[in-house]
């Protein structure tokens, strides 16, 4: 009898210690919100991507900050993507201005920057579309946390 109640008793500490070991929902909420401030879109894509980088490495285990993480990192990995569309697009066709003679693009080439550019447009809008989203649960995050 003596036995099982000791066992018991660690049982209970071990799974008592368990729930308090990691950060709270109000450490992990400030985390993902000062990353979530460090997305400049003004940055250059390379600062960007690591920022991204670091939101998608947060250790977030509450399932609401998992969702804003979710939902705000892909507006800007959209914003991301579509800018790197679009510079490659944007140096696709100068590369082809540049190296045309018969004063034309060659039709694969032109394509190709089309569908480059059709992309970025897509991206661009998927984005515009989850922004009002992400930026409506960072402010309850902030409101609740700050």
């Amino acid at each position: 009898m003596l036995r099982n109640s000791a066992i018991a008793l660690a049982l209970v500490l071990a799974l008592c210690a368990a729930c308090t070991s990691g950060p709270s929902e109000r450490e992990q909420a400030g985390a993902l919100l000062e990353q979530l401030l460090r997305l400049d879109p003004a940055a250059p894509l390379a600062n960007r991507r690591e920022e991204l980088a670091a939101l998608d490495g947060l250790p977030l285990t509450y399932p609401e900050l998992i969702e804003v993480r979710q939902i705000c990192s892909g507006v800007h990995r959209g914003l991301v993507q579509a800018e790197a569309r679009q510079v490659a697009a944007r140096q696709a066709l100068e590369a082809a201005e540049r190296q045309r003679r018969d004063g034309g693009i060659p039709a694969e080439q032109a394509r190709s920057i089309g569908t480059a550019i059709r992309d970025s447009e897509r991206e661009l809008a998927q984005s515009a579309a989850a922004l009002p989203e992400c930026q409506a649960r960072l402010r309850e995050l902030t409101v609740r946390y700050r």
